[in-house]
């Protein structure tokens, strides 16, 4: 079976349409149902396209697929993503989390800054931190939402936000629950911590963006 650019149309719309809302996924699918389509000669399109849909279980199969490819990813970039942390602990950009860690140690003591001092500074970071989530601060990202698509490559990195959250949700501890500790090593390792798990997310998020982009030009009208 010979399939135009409307059944390809159509494909996208069916899979959608049973759950399948990240429209990686749904490439993937079509690809699968596409070539199951284009080796038929006996049938019709539509009876195909059911007969392969009743093969994944139906819409309950879809989203079990959309799951696992979620559990993939999630375990695929996470990797990448400690690994990208890991580098800023050996030679040569341990170097630069010294240099932070120790530009805040001589700035804190020379200053003797007060609590609310490092309150601030937990404010800045959660702030950077909702920042590096916003995926408006893409114009190309910002235009496909607004044009309805979704990436689950994306959406991982929503899972990935947890890991700098352990840093900067410990400094808003300390300084909310022990006004008085004022322990300028331990505040300046956790906020240089904080730091740099927000480079090395914003470094995953720009390569993911643009392995997004790279992937699926065709929606970047």
């Amino acid at each position: 079976m010979k399939l135009e650019e409307y059944h390809i149309k159509e494909l996208y719309r069916i899979i959608k349409k049973n759950g399948v809302k990240y429209y990686d996924v749904q490439t993937e699918l079509v690809d699968h149902f596409a070539i199951a389509l284009e080796e038929e000669n006996v049938v019709s399109f539509k009876e195909k396209t059911k007969e392969i849909l009743e093969g994944f279980d139906g819409k309950k199969g879809l989203k079990q697929i959309t799951s696992q490819k979620k559990k993939v990813l999630l375990r695929k970039f996470f990797r990448i993503y400690t690994d990208g942390l890991k580098n800023y602990f050996s030679f040569p950009k341990v170097l630069l989390t010294i240099c932070i860690f120790i530009g805040f140690v001589v700035t804190f003591q020379t200053f003797e800054v007060e609590q609310s001092t490092y309150s601030l500074i937990a404010q800045l970071l959660n702030i950077s931190l909702i920042f590096q989530g916003s995926y408006n601060t893409n114009r190309y990202l910002k235009k496909m939402y607004n044009k309805g698509y979704s990436f689950l490559t994306i959406k991982i990195l929503e899972y990935l936000q947890m890991i700098m959250v352990i840093p900067i949700a410990s400094l808003f501890a300390i300084t909310t629950f022990f006004k008085e500790y004022d322990n300028v090593l331990v505040l300046s390792s956790i906020i240089t911590f904080s730091v740099v798990t927000i480079l090395a997310y914003a470094k995953l998020k720009k390569h993911l963006v643009n392995e997004v982009i790279s992937s699926y030009p065709m929606v970047k009208a």
